[in-house]
Formats: C-alpha cells, sequence, structure tokens
C-alpha cells in the first residue's frame, strides 16, 4: 500500500488490472516476506468506460 501511495503505481489507465500481478512480484523479489505483513495492491474496475473527451468537457 505504501508504495502506491508514494509511487502512485497501479494507478494509471488499466486501474492496476495488468500491472498489479507484475509489481506484487517484483515487492516479493525484494522482499520475500513482504506478503506476511503487508496488505496487498487493490484495484477497482471502473464503473463505465470514459472518453478523454468527456473528461476535458466545460460545462
Amino acid at each position: 500500500r505504501e508504495l502506491k501511495l508514494r509511487t502512485r503505481a497501479g494507478m494509471g489507465f488499466c486501474g492496476g488490472r495488468t500491472c498489479r500481478i507484475m509489481i506484487d512480484r517484483m515487492i516479493e523479489n525484494v522482499n520475500p516476506d513482504v506478503t506476511l505483513n503487508e496488505l496487498p495492491l487493490k484495484y477497482q474496475p471502473p464503473i463505465r468506460a470514459v472518453t478523454f473527451g468527456s473528461v476535458g468537457e466545460s460545462k
């Protein structure tokens, strides 16, 4: 969780669905005991797809 807060890992376009497993493996390679004491990275899929155009529209 700290890695996610400090680096925003897993908070890109995919919401962590693609990179979460790779990030978890990288953390385990550096510190094998991390799975015993830390929370895994959580990912939350978007409710619905949103285009960049609709986000950038000004009303």
